[in-house]
């Protein structure tokens, strides 16, 4: 009977989950700077400046621009998965978890906005000065 005594009974430390939602809230504030460039990335103060070629090339580096800004909201999405996911569950976790989660979503959805934006506006300034 002694292996049913409560001070026998494995416990799991709720560090882990922790770090790793406090890592998930820190990857959405860097996310916040990275749209904030993706939008100042696009802003052309004299469109007619550049031939459109370079508004051709410019689509191409907007393109990795915003793939490498949706990796930040996508591995804050998976650290916050992972600590909604991992035990013991306990409400103080799980409501910021899923906040995070819900940050995340709407943060890929505007950096897929603005990034597919910048593009469209790469090729309209390309088509209209010649490439």
């Amino acid at each position: 009977m002694d292996s049913l005594k409560p001070q026998n009974r494995p416990t799991l430390s709720p560090w882990p989950t922790i770090s790793t939602l406090v890592l998930a809230w820190l990857v959405i504030a860097v996310s916040f700077v990275s749209l904030l460039g993706l939008l100042m990335s696009s802003f052309y103060f004299d469109p007619d400046d550049y031939s459109g070629e370079y508004y051709l090339a410019m689509a191409t580096k907007h393109q990795r621009d915003m793939l490498f800004a949706l990796l930040l909201p996508a591995a804050s999405l998976v650290l916050s998965g992972l600590s909604f996911f991992l035990a013991p569950r306990a409400g103080a976790r799980v409501a910021p978890a899923i906040w995070a989660g819900g940050v995340s979503v709407v943060l890929v959805a505007a950096m897929i906005f603005v990034g597919v934006s910048n593009i469209h506006g790469d090729l309209y300034y390309a088509e209209l000065f010649g490439y």
